[in-house]
Formats: structure tokens, sequence, C-alpha cells
């Protein structure tokens, strides 16, 4: 091949990829004003399709990354409540982006269906309903003064009553009798003169008495008694002990001999 082909060829092949690498622009965001006299949802269709909080003034987004022509619209998503009207407008969106280089730049026009003058921005107002004030209810009639009623008749005056009889005069009680004189009692009679006691017999004195004429009376006491009967006893054992060990020593005595 011809050194000016190779040339031509490498030629087109560049006018090829040019195109191509034009197409690549980094995605930039169309915001879109939103003016709110409260809080509110709003809800995007079309090429642009989502659902947006804008809380007051403030704007919502539109993502674009290749120029063109794009349509979307906007509405309020109504609340649940029941005394509040909430607007339904619905807004056209349409964004026109275009190369500027290697960047992306965009307009943007707002409409109404019907409605020639276009809005700056998206506009919506709820209201509030305040409840109408019930009619202030009739004043009722005077009620009729009743009758008066009839004066009563005057009642009879009894008779007046008969004089009750006087009560006879009652008996004179009888006067009661002289109760009897009670008699003298009889003198009690003089007790007898006692019996003189006997004189006790002489008492008998103790056999062991040493003095014939004592007159200690026996106790039957005899302790010590007993004290020299174990006397006794103990001295006849220890003479018994001390002969037993003087015959002992005794006969040990005379073996040694």
């Amino acid at each position: 091949m011809k050194k000016w082909k190779r040339s031509l060829l490498l030629m087109l092949g560049v006018l090829i990829m040019l195109p191509t690498a034009a197409l690549a622009y980094d995605e930039i965001e169309v915001e879109i004003p939103v003016t709110t006299n409260e809080a509110c949802r709003i809800e995007l269709s079309g090429d642009a399709e989502g659902e947006q909080i804008i809380d007051g003034t403030g704007a919502f987004v539109v993502p674009v990354s290749h120029p063109g022509t794009y349509t979307c619209q906007v509405r309020q998503i109504p609340g649940d409540d029941e005394n509040k009207t909430y607007d339904e407008r619905v807004y056209n969106v349409t964004i026109f982006v275009e190369s500027d280089g290697d960047d992306l730049k965009s307009a943007t026009i707002i409409y109404i269906d019907g409605v020639s003058e276009k809005p700056i921005s998206l506009t919506f107002e709820n209201h509030t309903d305040t409840p109408d004030t019930p009619d202030t209810p009739d004043t009722p009639d005077t009620p009729d003064t009743p009758d008066t009623p009839d004066t009563p008749d005057t009642p009879d005056t009894p008779d007046t009553p008969d004089t009750p009889d006087t009560p006879d005069t009652p008996d004179t009680p009888d006067t009661p009798d002289t109760p009897d004189t009670p008699g003298t009692p009889d003198t009690p009679d003089t007790p007898g003169t006692p019996d003189t006691p006997d004189t006790p017999n002489t008492p008998n004195y103790h056999k062991n008495n040493h003095t014939k004429g004592s007159n200690i009376p026996k106790t039957g006491d005899n302790s010590r008694l007993w004290v020299w009967i174990g006397t006794l006893a103990g001295t006849v054992v220890l003479l018994a002990v001390i002969l037993i060990a003087w015959r002992r020593r005794k006969s040990h005595g005379g073996e040694k001999k």
C-alpha cells in the first residue's frame, strides 16, 4: 500500500473517533426554583421522574449528562388535612441543554397550559379552610303569662266540741290495821361450868442417862454412836496394817542374815 493511502486511512480513523470523544460530558444539575407557603411534596414526570420535598422557598434538581431537550411536569402531592385546600396547578418545564466546548449549559422555560404568561418559578400555595360562622339562632318568643288561679273558698268553721263530763271522785282508801306488838324474847340459859382437866402422867426417863434424876428427854439422835464406831474401825485397820508391815520387815531381815 502506498504511503499516502496509509496516511489517508489514519486520518479517517482519527475523524471517526473525534465525535465519539465529543459525546462524553460531565453531568450537570439543572435547578428549577420553587416557591411555597409551607413544606410540600412535588412529583416529577416525563424525562425527570421522581418525588422531592420542598420546604418553603427552594428548588428541585434535574440531572443532565447529554445535550438535548428535556421536558417534565411538576405537580404537588396533596396531604391528608381535610380542612386544607391544596394547590392543584400543574407546571410544564422544558430544559434546553447544549454543549459549550467540553461543558454543558442549559436554559429553562416554565409554563402552564392555557396561560400565556410564563412564570419565573413554580409557585404552590395551600390554604387552610376556615369553617363558616353558624347563623345566630332566632330569639325565642316570650311565653304567655299564665292566668291567675281562682282564690279557693274559705273553709267552714268547725263546730265547738262538747265539754267533757267531770270525772267521779275516787273512794277514800281504808286505813290499814295497826300491826301486833312483838313478844319479849326468852332469856338464854346460863352455861354450865366446864369439868376440871385430868392431871398428865409423869414422863418416863431414858435408861442410858448417867444421872438418875436427869430431866433430859430422849431425842433419838444416834450420830455420836456412829462416830465412835467409825473411829474404832479405823483404829483396828491401822493396827492391822502396821502389824503386817512389821512382820514383812522382820521376815526379810531374817533372810538377809
